[in-house]
This record gives structure tokens, C-alpha cells and sequence, in this order.
């Protein structure tokens, strides 16, 4: 989260926007994926979370 941003969406739209945006085939593997984004425990789990969403979901 950044301090210094006037407004912060919480994780369920965010997620929610973000799934709304991909294809209905794809959404529940995304979901887990973006769970184990903010549920991650130390810096690095959430980095390596992100690229793996990255790595699955970038081109679509």
C-alpha cells in the first residue's frame, strides 16, 4: 500500500476489477494467484507470487 496515494482501492475490488478483466476461463486459477500476492508473508514470497502472475497471465 502507498502512504502517499490519496485514495486505495481494498484487495476485493482490486482483485475483482483486475479478474473482470480477463477471460471467464481463466479467472479462478488468477483469484489464487492474486491471493497468494497479498497474503504473502515476507517481501520476497510476494515478489515471487507477482512473477509468477506475471509469467501466467501477461500476454492475456
Amino acid at each position: 500500500m502507498d502512504p502517499a496515494a490519496e485514495r486505495q482501492r481494498c484487495w476485493v475490488h482490486k482483485t475483482a476489477n483486475a479478474l473482470d478483466k480477463m477471460p471467464k476461463t481463466v479467472q479462478p486459477s488468477a483469484k489464487s494467484l492474486m491471493h497468494d500476492i497479498y497474503q504473502a508473508e515476507t517481501e520476497q514470497d510476494v515478489r515471487n507470487a507477482f512473477i509468477r502472475f506475471q509469467e501466467r497471465y501477461q500476454t492475456k
